[in-house]
C-alpha cells in the first residue's frame, strides 16, 4: 500500500474535503472543486477540444499560475508518491531535468521541461491525498522564484474545496468538473 501524502493539518487547512465545510455562498462550483474568488485572482476553465470535458481549473495570482486537476483515489492508498515517480521517470526520459521541492504541502518536485521548440520550461508540481481524493497542481511564473509569491499560490491552493461524491470510482479516474452556471464566455481550449 502507498502511503497518503498530504501536510498534516490538511483537514484543518486545506484542501478540504467538502465533508469538512460549511459551503456558505461564495464559492464558485466547478462540480468536483469548489472555489471563493477574491480580488485579484483570475479563475479560467481548461478545456479538452476533442470532447469538450473540462480538464483543470488555471488560477493566476499576480505573475503565478496554478493549474489544478482532481482524481479518485481509494480509502486507503494515495496516489502522490506513485505520481511523484511516474512524472519524475517521463520529464527526464524526454530529456527534462528534475529537483525535489518541499513547501507548506509537503513533497513536490521543480522541474525543467523540453519543449518541441528546443527551449525549456520551468513547472513545479504539487500534490495532495484526501480522503478518496487526488488533487494535483502544476505552477508555473514568479512563484518559482519569489518565497512571498510562491506563498500565495499554495495558500491558494489550499483554500480548495474537493467535492468527491459517493460514486464508486476506480482510482485515478478524473472526477467531473464542471463550468459554473452563469458563465457566458466559452471555454478557452486547452494549449
Amino acid at each position: 500500500m502507498i502511503e497518503k501524502l498530504a501536510p498534516s493539518d490538511r483537514a484543518q487547512n486545506g484542501p478540504f474535503d467538502s465533508s469538512e465545510l460549511n459551503l456558505a455562498p461564495g464559492f464558485i462550483d466547478f462540480g468536483a472543486l469548489r472555489l471563493v474568488p477574491k480580488p485579484g485572482v483570475g479563475i479560467k476553465i481548461e478545456v479538452e477540444e476533442a470532447t469538450g470535458k473540462v480538464v483543470a481549473i488555471t488560477i493566476d495570482v499576480a505573475d503565478s499560475t496554478l493549474q489544478v486537476s482532481v482524481f479518485s483515489a481509494s480509502k486507503l492508498a494515495g496516489l502522490w508518491s506513485e505520481v511523484l515517480s511516474q512524472l519524475e521517470t517521463s520529464i527526464t526520459a524526454d530529456g527534462g531535468s528534475v529537483l525535489p521541492y518541499t513547501g507548506q504541502l509537503g513533497r513536490g518536485i521543480d522541474t525543467r521541461v523540453s519543449q518541441q521548440d528546443g527551449s525549456s520550461r520551468r513547472i513545479r508540481f504539487i500534490g495532495v491525498d484526501g480522503p478518496r481524493w487526488f488533487l494535483r497542481g502544476s505552477i508555473t511564473g514568479a512563484a518559482l522564484e519569489d518565497l512571498v509569491a510562491n506563498e500565495q499560490i499554495e495558500t491558494v491552493f489550499r483554500s480548495i474545496v474537493v467535492h468527491r461524491g459517493d460514486q464508486a470510482m476506480p482510482p485515478r479516474e478524473p472526477l467531473e468538473l464542471l463550468v459554473p452556471a452563469g458563465v457566458i464566455a466559452p471555454p478557452r481550449p486547452l494549449s
